[in-house]
């Protein structure tokens, strides 16, 4: 496996959230995207190791997404070979998954942490979930998923699964693609067909952000390349929040779409001045500072960010002289 790895390259690519994680803290981007590369290596410097790791530990509201997304994926899959759902029995699937991971994650190690095996920051922390607050989520993620069965665009999707375009099904490996005139790696929740629209479904744990307009006209612009469709075609995006019952409908003009593509543009160039190779994600890690904030508590790579740790040495010396 090694002999594999070892032929992988870490290609640059634009994201929202690469060009987010940027702007927030540039020491985080280095630890995400650059430093840990190779890290799955046991040979691989002890440092290179411990960031690799780093990167999968998870909290426990992404996790929940994660499972919930796999299991409405599971769901569809299943529709389009004639399978109904049994509503109960996917929640208790989900659950059971959450309940496992938690289990997993209490007892992993951090050098056992990868992105198949991943673990909660707060365990490695010291400070696992209480009993009460496992069953609580567990309630969560019923909530969410009887949400989900409870839109009509679901029920009749999964009355009618041969509108869905099967290999926009929230797809698990997907390559490097340049829809957008840049280098990323797009994926979708659902796509279907209606008699006049293409539509564009993305389920939503959270709550309505401002910031769900940009990932909405990006998802207009992929799959307006992606499948080629002409100018005058309607590409409809609803996101569906779950815990909520709301759904959010976006439908763009060309101006929009236009202006959100240039903006694309200006962030991959912002994210290619960090490299030293425009197609290789790679710089030293002193080029990237840290911003120190109270976000760093929740910040996986808090332990071995210099920064972080020179700063909150510095407010121990403090409060131990007050």
């Amino acid at each position: 496996m090694d002999s594999i790895n070892n032929d992988l390259k870490n290609d640059l690519t634009w994201s929202s959230a690469r060009y987010s994680t940027l702007l927030r803290c540039e020491k985080k981007y280095y630890f995400q995207h650059i430093g840990g590369w190779g890290g799955w290596d046991k040979s691989a410097p002890d440092l290179t190791q411990e960031i690799y790791h780093r990167k999968y530990l998870t909290a426990v509201h992404p996790e929940i997404g994660l499972l919930v997304h796999d299991r409405i994926a599971c769901i569809f899959d299943r529709a389009l070979t004639g399978h109904s759902p049994n509503v109960a029995d996917e929640i208790r699937k989900a659950q059971n998954a959450f309940v496992t991971f938690i289990r997993r994650s209490v007892v992993r190690p951090l050098d056992a942490v990868t992105r198949k095996s991943r673990k909660l920051l707060r365990d490695e922390l010291g400070q696992p979930l209480t009993d009460q607050a496992v069953a609580a989520l567990t309630e969560h993620i019923e909530v969410l998923l009887k949400g989900f069965f409870a839109f009509a665009d679901v029920k009749a999707l999964l009355e009618h699964p041969e509108d869905l375009i099967p290999q926009l099904l929230d797809p698990q490996n997907f390559a490097i693609g340049h829809e957008l005139g840049v280098p990323a790696r797009l994926r979708t929740d659902i796509v279907w067909v209606t008699e006049d629209s293409v539509v564009v479904g993305d389920w939503k744990g959270g709550r309505p952000s401002p910031s769900h307009r940009d990932q909405a006209l990006t998802y207009d612009l992929y799959v307006r390349a992606l499948l080629q469709l002409p100018p005058e075609e309607t590409v409809e995006v609803r996101f569906y929040y779950l815990g909520e019952q709301k759904i959010a409908t976006f439908r763009f003009t060309d101006e929009e779409r236009e202006l959100h593509k240039w903006q694309i543009g200006e962030e991959w160039e912002t994210i290619k001045s960090y490299s030293q190779s425009p197609t290789i994600n790679i710089a030293p890690p002193e080029k990237f500072r840290a911003r120190v904030t109270k976000s760093c508590a929740e910040c996986s790579f808090q332990s071995i960010c210099p920064e972080f740790i020179r700063q909150h040495r510095n407010q121990v010396v403090v409060e131990a002289e007050l």
